[in-house]
C-alpha cells in the first residue's frame, strides 16, 4: 500500500559538526504538492522533532543532536528544535497564514 504522508528532517551542521539548524515536515502524499510551487508553503507542513519521533518510533541523528539514553530525559539540542518549532508555529498562527493540513 501507498504511505499517505511521508516526512523530511534537515539538519545544518557547521565544519565541526555543530549544529546550527534543525527541521522536521511531514507532508501528505498526494498531488496537492504538485500544484502551484508559489503557493506552497513549507511552514505550513513543520513539526515538533520530538513528535514526529514519537509517532515514527525512529530516533533522528543522536550523534548530532543527542539520544534519549537510559535516563529517558529529552536531549537539550531537541528540546531547543522543538521550542524554535513552536515558536515558527505561533508566528506563523499570529500572522493568520495557518492552516496546515
Amino acid at each position: 500500500s501507498v504511505p499517505t504522508h511521508f516526512f523530511k528532517v534537515i539538519t545544518v551542521v557547521d565544519k565541526s559538526g555543530k549544529l546550527e539548524k534543525v527541521g522536521s515536515f511531514v507532508f501528505g502524499n498526494s498531488d496537492k504538492l504538485r500544484g502551484d510551487p508559489a503557493k506552497f508553503r513549507l511552514i505550513e507542513h513543520i513539526v515538533r522533532l520530538e513528535d514526529l519521533e514519537a509517532v515514527s518510533g525512529l530516533e533522528f541523528f543522536p550523534k548530532i543532536l543527542g539520544s534519549y539514553g537510559k535516563h529517558g530525559g529529552v536531549p537539550p539540542a531537541k528540546e531547543l528544535a522543538d521550542a524554535l518549532t513552536d515558536d515558527l508555529m505561533a508566528r506563523n498562527e499570529k500572522s493568520g497564514k495557518g492552516g496546515a493540513d
